[in-house]
């Protein structure tokens, strides 16, 4: 039992690790940015970053989010009882081909970004 709280707490202290390192990392580039760009410019640039990231997740979200509406839940079930053959064959846990159409084209703006 030990050796397994003292296995997530190790993993919890290298992710609180990353999470600083990663901070750190990030102000002393904008620092550094900052420093040669001017504050004016680097202003500029930090605003319209923001806009496209914010532009780019909400295509991704929006789309991601008319595909899911579009998916027919009832479509192609009826009211037999499948088989245990039926259950675990690797065709009846694929989406049928409209449906997985549908999710390709919603994940398009996620692959853009």
């Amino acid at each position: 039992m030990a050796s397994t709280a003292d296995a997530a707490f190790s993993g919890a202290q290298y992710l609180m690790g990353l999470q600083v390192f990663v901070k750190l990392t990030t102000f002393s580039m904008n620092a550094v940015v900052i420093c040669l760009a001017g504050h004016k410019a680097f202003g500029v640039a930090s605003v319209q970053f923001e806009l496209l990231l914010s532009t780019i997740l909400f295509l991704s979200r929006e789309g991601m989010r008319s595909a899911l509406l579009r998916i027919d839940v009832n479509r192609g079930t009826d009211d037999r009882v499948q088989s245990d053959a039926d259950r675990s064959s690797v065709q009846s846990r694929r989406p049928p081909v409209y449906e997985q159409r549908i999710i390709n084209a919603a994940l398009v703006p996620i692959g853009v970004g």
